[in-house]
């Protein structure tokens, strides 16, 4: 029978459920047995006592509530399962119960009133008629020298310098600093003994600035005023009083660019300045193409979007928003930064934080639902054959990247990466992936 609902919104329904006598003694049925699993009653071994044995030797409300959970589940999933192509639910379902829940439950049945998310309508616009720019790819000279430079830098050389000498931009120095708010120092905003190069702006807006001019033995003082919107809350919207002593100063001395600086990098095939170069600008320019590739991607997936009105079910956006905590979390790890210090340090607070997601959630959640619609709708699929291919290329891929990191011991490595993809779980990842590549293969040749 064709179920009777109630849209409360596009994302969300209402229904009766009716849970009826033969279901509730099939339910009572497994629940003796759950319950009883670990029973040894009547010289029976145990979990094998008869069930009727079992159902006298357990207090009748217990049985009562573990019956009706298990009829719920039962009646629910079959009420879903019926109605597939009615609705598809997300989340798990509000459960009120209309009728009294007593020992009469097995006589008469009983009926609850369901209440969750469903996936919305979703109404594609007319692909062939929507249209992206994609962007040229041009590595320029100021580009591949800019590159040079970073390079240069990172292998520079610290070297003395005259006594008296002032700190000029570019110099290295080590500092301690005392951080004064509202009349009282803060130890932790302070630092001894900190290393940093001036004009890197790797501090407070302003604070290198102040550097400047300053000799090695010697101190100075400042206020700043810092905005409102300021990372760290203890100074957002304040002016701090520094009070910086310089401890050493030291030039950061590049090497010169020439062929023998070339081969210090090491760098396969790469022996000379030209070659470098030449390298460089084909990698830059690889860099810029899948830069540019991601791009039209989301301009593709951006302008589909718009066009695109629904309703963001509740249970997608506070899965997204789980998903977004985690992440949070696991960049954090990645700076070995605990997250509850992080939270204190900044005077953030986890459930404000979360609210402010909110808005990025239902986007990432309705991007999401306008992809799979997509590949739907294109009729996109990936064969066995077609998917271990893919993996195949993933673990050579992998192969050569573990050789270069780990040459001495890349074959064990290699072989848990191997069982990993085999994995159900990664194996329905990779068929993802490479539907929503086609998807975006034909999307370029229809929208570009």
């Amino acid at each position: 029978m064709k179920l009777n609902f109630e849209k409360i919104t596009d994302s969300r329904i209402k229904f009766e459920m009716k849970v009826l006598p033969e279901l509730v003694e099939k339910s009572k049925q497994m629940a003796l047995r759950e319950m009883g699993g670990n029973m040894e009653l009547g010289g029976f071994r145990k979990g094998k006592a008869p069930t009727a044995v079992l159902e006298d030797n357990i207090e009748k409300d217990k049985l009562i509530i573990e019956t009706v959970d298990i009829a719920v589940k039962e009646a629910y999933y079959d009420v879903v399962m019926k109605n597939k192509d009615e609705f598809s639910t997300i989340g798990t379902p509000k459960i009120e119960f209309t009728s009294k829940v007593d020992g009469d439950i097995y006589q008469n049945g009983f009926s609850v009133f369901v209440e969750v998310d469903i996936y919305p309508e979703i109404v594609l616009p007319d692909l062939d008629k929507l249209k992206v720019a994609k962007d040229d790819v041009h590595v320029s000279k100021d580009d591949v020298q800019n590159t040079i430079d970073d390079v240069r830098k990172k292998r520079s050389k610290l070297e003395a310098v005259e006594d008296g000498h002032m700190v000029e931009k570019g110099d290295w120095v080590d500092v301690d600093f005392e951080v004064t708010v509202d009349n009282k120092v803060e130890e932790e905003l302070g630092s001894k003994a900190f290393p940093l190069v001036v004009g890197n702006n790797s501090m407070i807006p302003g604070f290198e600035d102040k550097l400047i001019g300053v000799s090695k033995d010697k101190e100075v003082e400042f206020d700043l005023e810092i905005g409102a919107d300021f990372r760290d809350n203890r100074l957002a919207g304040k002016n701090p009083h520094f009070k910086v002593k310089i401890n050493d100063v030291k030039k950061l001395s590049m090497p010169e660019l020439n062929d023998d600086f070339i081969k210090e990098l090491k760098i396969e095939g790469i022996e000379d300045v030209n070659s470098f170069e030449k390298y460089l600008e084909e990698s830059l320019t690889k860099e810029k193409e899948f830069q540019a590739e991601e791009q039209l991607k989301n301009k593709i997936i951006d302008v589909i979007e718009k066009e695109v009105e629904l309703s963001v079910p509740v249970s997608l956006q506070e899965r997204e928003i789980h998903m977004m905590w985690h992440e949070f979390e696991d960049n954090l790890k990645r700076r070995n930064i605990d997250t509850a210090d992080y939270l204190q340090k900044e005077g953030l607070d986890k459930e404000k934080i979360q609210e402010g997601w909110k808005d990025q959630a239902d986007k990432r959640a309705k991007v999401a639902m306008v992809i799979g619609e997509i590949v739907k709708k294109l009729e996109i699929s990936v064969d066995k054959e077609e998917l271990n291919d893919y993996i195949k290329h993933e673990l050579i891929r992998v192969e050569e990247s573990l050789k270069s990191n780990y040459p001495d011991n890349f074959q064990e490595q290699l072989e848990m990466y191997k069982k990993e993809y085999q994995n159900e779980e990664r194996r329905r990842y990779f068929e993802q992936h490479i539907m929503i590549n086609k998807m975006f293969d034909i999307l370029k040749e229809k929208m570009i």
